[in-house]
């Protein structure tokens, strides 16, 4: 913004100086102030080289500007008016150029936005189901409520996180304590499975739920993510998403937002009712505007349809004015059969207390850990309230924040929480029966045929010794295939998470040559956008 004011005062001074300095060669005044306008910042050049080689007739001109020099009053009144709107006009594209999709009206339940080339208007339609409570005295509503983390004997003996590919686990969630108000257990009536997976997006958050009847998503990455996250729910089968969720509108959590919903039949979408500048935002918005959806506004005692047996609570946020637009996220906490998973978005600690304090049930078998592991999120009193037996990570490969923070690890390893990173694990994948939730991670940033692997015999648990990870085996083949790779150079940025081929236009910023071989070693992945060498 300073910039381009200063950008301003210094053409407008140029302008002037081009029609300054004609008049000492008694030259028209209106073809040289008009050439000063509309040739910025080289008019006053065009000047020096025409006049180079005359003789000055008038070596001290008047200094004031075209339509004050005759001192008339309507010339002058005139003249002002031209110089008011000139600036005024250039103020404006000053505004309009920093704004860009600046929201500029919030009145009721409609949003419009102006953006450079359009005019948005969506309406944020407060249609959330609010019968649904989210505190401790709601009692079982409905099937699955304060189910969860019922026992202390639950909690996991192994606290230390987890890193690279994991063969799958198997563990007991529920206690038959656990019913409804007709005396039944919360699973006598779950039918199907649960699965969550939490995909491998880098330094970015998306994770997919797919219920017995519907399905969910909950943020799509970042903006290069869009092919990734379509091809991956493509391999699932996926035509429909009943229920896309943006919690927040940072890049690395609506990214591909507007690619996931240009790309499939979108039910609904929620959002916080919440202002926000960027290209990224807008795209997002002009997405939802083109498939003729309403936003609907997500805010703490709401509730998201997905189907018979699955509890989708909304618990934050719980205000409308934060300083922090991480503390907009909104948390959702899913309860299938007995058992739950609590998803936080960025959510830091300023949203956490406020859950806190409203007696929330926070109990749940799994957490996204708050803001890629941040230590602004996941105070101790909120992992003590939540008190999961896993913990998922989302987060990028030596990330330049320095994600996930070492206090945050220790937190919850001291608490006893199975910590997986995608990072170090690539994508987690979690499958809940109602009773038991089975743990699958595959390193990679894209499953082709997303399955869980069968779980684990007890067995292979028997001996005191414990199994190492299998590795898999190599092959002529594939030996030859790395001796290849070894000499074909690809290229990484400082920050990001992926490798490019030479001409990527994410390599404008940084530019880091690397081979194949060790840009695979390390945990880069192929840049879906420029598809390098694989």
């Amino acid at each position: 913004m300073i910039i381009n004011i200063i950008a301003i005062l210094v053409y407008f001074f140029l302008a002037y100086a081009t029609y300054y300095r004609s008049q000492k060669y008694n030259a028209n005044p209106y073809i040289w102030f008009l050439i000063g306008l509309f040739l910025p910042y080289f008019g006053y050049l065009v000047a020096l080289l025409y006049f180079r080689r005359k003789n000055a007739v008038n070596k001290n001109p008047t200094m004031l500007p075209l339509g004050f020099r005759s001192k008339r009053p309507w010339k002058m009144a005139l003249a002002s008016l031209f110089y008011c709107l000139l600036i005024l006009s250039a103020c404006a594209a000053v505004i309009t150029e920093n704004t860009g999709s600046q929201l500029i009206k919030d009145a009721g339940n409609t949003v419009s936005v102006n953006t450079h080339d359009n005019q948005i208007s969506l309406e944020f339609s407060n249609t959330v189901d609010n019968n649904v409570t989210a505190q401790n005295d709601a009692e079982l509503s409905s099937p699955g409520i304060n189910a969860g983390n019922n026992s202390e004997s639950e909690k996991a003996a192994d606290g230390s996180p987890v890193s690279g590919s994991e063969a799958t686990e198997t563990t007991e969630t529920g206690t038959d304590s656990t019913k409804d108000a007709n005396g039944q257990k919360a699973t006598d009536n779950v039918y199907g499975t649960l699965k969550v997976h939490f995909i491998d997006v880098g330094q970015a958050d998306c994770i997919f739920v797919q219920a017995p009847e519907k399905n969910m998503l909950i943020d799509a990455g970042n903006n290069a993510d869009g092919d990734l996250i379509t091809a991956y729910l493509k391999n699932l089968g996926i035509n429909k998403i009943d229920v896309v969720v943006g919690t927040h509108p940072h890049e690395d959590h609506i990214g591909a937002l507007d690619t996931v919903i240009n790309t499939f039949e979108v039910g609904k979408v929620y959002m916080p009712k919440i202002s926000h500048n960027t290209k990224t935002y807008e795209d997002v918005l002009l997405a939802i505007q083109k498939k003729g959806l309403k936003v609907n506004t997500a805010t703490a005692g709401g509730a998201l349809d997905l189907g018979k047996n699955v509890n989708a609570e909304i618990l934050a946020p719980n205000s409308d004015n934060y300083d922090d637009l991480n503390n907009y996220s909104v948390v959702i906490k899913l309860t299938f059969g007995e058992t739950s998973f609590l998803f936080t978005g960025d959510a830091e600690k300023v949203s956490e207390d406020e859950m806190l304090n409203k007696n929330y049930d926070l109990k749940a078998d799994v957490l996204k850990v708050g803001h890629h592991g941040s230590s602004s999120s996941t105070s101790p009193a909120f992992l003590k309230a939540v008190s999961p037996k896993y913990a998922v990570i989302s987060v990028g490969k030596d990330n330049q924040y320095g994600h996930p923070d070492s206090i945050i690890l220790n937190r919850l390893k001291v608490a006893g929480v199975k910590t997986y990173r995608t990072d170090e694990a690539g994508t987690v994948i979690m499958e809940s029966d109602g009773n038991n939730i089975k743990i699958n991670t595959e390193k990679g940033r894209i499953l082709q045929n997303p399955t869980l692997t069968p779980a684990p015999t007890p067995a292979a648990k028997a001996t005191g010794t414990p199994t190492p990870s299998p590795v898999p085996s190599t092959s002529a083949s594939t030996q030859q295939k790395a001796s290849e790779t070894k000499n074909v150079t690809v290229y990484i940025t400082k920050t990001g998470s992926k490798y490019h081929s030479d001409n990527c236009r994410y390599l404008s910023e940084s530019k880091i040559p690397i081979s194949l071989k060790d840009a695979k070693e390390k945990g880069y992945s192929p840049c879906s956008v420029c598809k390098p060498p694989q």
